[in-house]
Order: structure tokens, then sequence, then C-alpha cells
């Protein structure tokens, strides 16, 4: 699991937080292998957070805003990264979000939630072509053309 606070343990370095020199160099931690948390930046730690939770060859990861403190080019390349592995290994990623940006909209199948109830779920394309709801028509569409209340 990927947690939204990271959840790094503070005394252990990067290499000893994932062990796989390819993590590391996929999630562009090469050179940091000697540093615990405290003396990584944010977006660092982000990715540290991530790879540490491929290093065991998950089945199911489970990560909840896994890109929010990243900028848009990093967030785009962690997802690029993230979902090689995930064909790669053959992992089943679930992931929490309140965006629907790059990372999101490369997923299989969307569930939209509301209130602790999915609301509607499918591929984002069928989402967007069909919405279920006023409410999914208005959380999918462009912020600019809705006037959500």
């Amino acid at each position: 699991m990927v947690f939204q606070d990271l959840a790094l343990w503070p005394a252990l370095t990067v290499r000893e937080h994932v062990e796989s020199r390819d993590l590391i160099a996929r999630f562009g931690l090469v050179g940091l292998e000697a540093r615990k948390p405290g003396q990584l930046s944010g977006g660092e730690k982000q990715r540290l957070a991530i790879a540490r939770s491929l290093a065991h060859d998950p089945r199911i990861l489970l990560m909840d805003e896994p890109f929010s403190g990243l900028d848009p080019l990093l967030r785009r390349s962690i997802g690029e990264s993230r979902a090689e592995l995930q064909r790669e290994r053959g992992v089943t990623v679930i992931v929490v979000s309140h965006h629907l940006d790059a990372p999101v909209a490369r997923a299989s199948r969307v569930g939209l939630l509301r209130d602790g109830r999915v609301e509607q779920s499918g591929s984002l394309a069928e989402l967007r072509a069909n919405p279920a709801n006023d409410w999914v028509a208005a959380f999918l569409a462009d912020e600019s053309e809705v006037d959500v209340r």
C-alpha cells in the first residue's frame, strides 16, 4: 500500500526501503540511496513510497493519493513507470484519487464514489460517453463549463 502520508521509516535509507536497483533507477532515486527520508524532497519521498510498495512484487496494490504532491511532469513520468511495472508484473493497482489526471485516465476501470457509494464504474471513456446521472456528468465535465453546486 502507498499511504497518503507515505509512512516511510525515518531511520531507514532509500536503499534499505527499496533493495531493488531497478526500482531505484525507475523511480529516479539513483544517487539518493544513502539518504534517509528527512533528507529527501517531498517528490523524492513520494517516489520512494511508490517504489517501496512495488519492491516485494505485490499481486494487489492500493495507492491513496499517490501523485498528489508531484508536479505535472513528474506525475506523468511516475504514472508511466507505475503502469509499465503493473503490466510487466501483472499487479492489480487500485488508485484512490480526487483527480482524473493522467495516471487515473490510463486506468482500465474507474469507479466514482459519492458518499461511500459507487455512482458509476467502467472505463473513463464509457463514463464520459454515458454518465449515469447529473452528478457523474458534472464530475467528469470541464469545470469551466459546468456550474457545480
